[in-house]
């Protein structure tokens, strides 16, 4: 079995990018030259937000200056986890727990939630159903940067 290795930052910063993206933006473009202009902007903000991590080695730890980063950026919380054209906003639109936790693992895992994780967040979600909105920011992030998003296993 192959030892897990991190992502680079260019496949991490545009793994987040992709993740918090809307997934019905990219599934229905308007026109082939629209999808081309949508994958080419959301590649610059991958390879910008990369600019923040660093390159990972043999021992790799994440930084302290990415976790203080990911944990009071105003560029985090806006470009990957607002509402606007991104993951939250489709996740908050659509009906049914089940259907709204299959596209966020979907979306940043590339997989369906298992059932344990299903009851797990459904009783996260349940006891912060007072911020729908904060709750789900908070498992969207949970997601995105979980070790099986941030390593190639």
């Amino acid at each position: 079995m192959a030892r897990p290795r991190p992502l680079t930052p260019n496949q991490y910063g545009s793994a987040l990018v992709f993740a918090a993206a809307d997934p019905e933006q990219l599934a229905k473009p308007k026109t082939p030259e629209d999808l081309a202009k949508r994958l080419a902007d959301l590649e610059k903000r991958g390879e910008n937000l990369a600019k923040r991590f660093d390159r990972p080695d043999d021992t790799f730890q994440v930084s302290v200056d990415e976790a203080l980063y990911f944990s009071n950026s105003d560029q985090v919380q806006n470009d990957l986890l607002g509402e606007g054209g991104k993951l939250l906003g489709r996740v908050l639109k659509t009906e049914g727990l089940a259907k709204r936790l299959e596209i966020a693992f979907l979306n940043t895992l590339s997989r369906e939630p298992s059932p344990e994780e299903t009851k797990t967040l459904n009783r996260y979600l349940e006891a912060r159903s007072a911020d729908e909105k904060g709750a789900w920011q908070q498992v969207l992030w949970a997601l995105m940067t979980s070790s099986e998003m941030r390593f190639n296993r």
